[in-house]
């Protein structure tokens, strides 16, 4: 996994414009996930991530990619209002995950995946 990340690290920030699609900066902005059950699959305890989300999006862009359980529960639990001041962007690619995590001022994540690639 380290290797993989170094190597296309390099190549998603030379192939991928998914900053200036968004319009966000390099280091301007909070890059977010959240897909795990323990953590979708409660409602207060979503609620509460979604809220953090939106505190932050009123000091810092907040960029998020949205999961499908995710999406799933925001919907069922109606949490929609919480998006409204973030980037809820559909799922990204691989490359473009590796940028937006490249380039965030801060990570915040349940996902184990980025967390080791954060730390690369």
């Amino acid at each position: 996994m380290y290797d993989a990340t170094l190597l296309f690290a390099q190549k998603a920030l030379k192939s991928r414009d998914i900053l200036k699609t968004l319009g966000v900066f390099p280091k301007k902005y909070v890059f977010c996930t959240v897909h795990r059950a323990e953590n979708t699959d409660i409602k207060d305890r979503l609620e509460n991530i979604l809220q953090s989300f939106e505190y932050l999006s009123k000091e810092f862009a907040v960029v998020l990619p949205l999961h499908p359980r995710t999406k799933k529960m925001i919907s069922i639990f109606k949490l929609e209002q919480y998006l409204k001041t973030i980037k809820v962007i559909n799922p990204a690619s691989f490359l473009d995950m590796l940028c937006l995590e490249k380039n965030a001022s801060l990570i915040i994540t349940d996902s184990g995946g980025v967390q080791k690639e954060a730390y690369f």
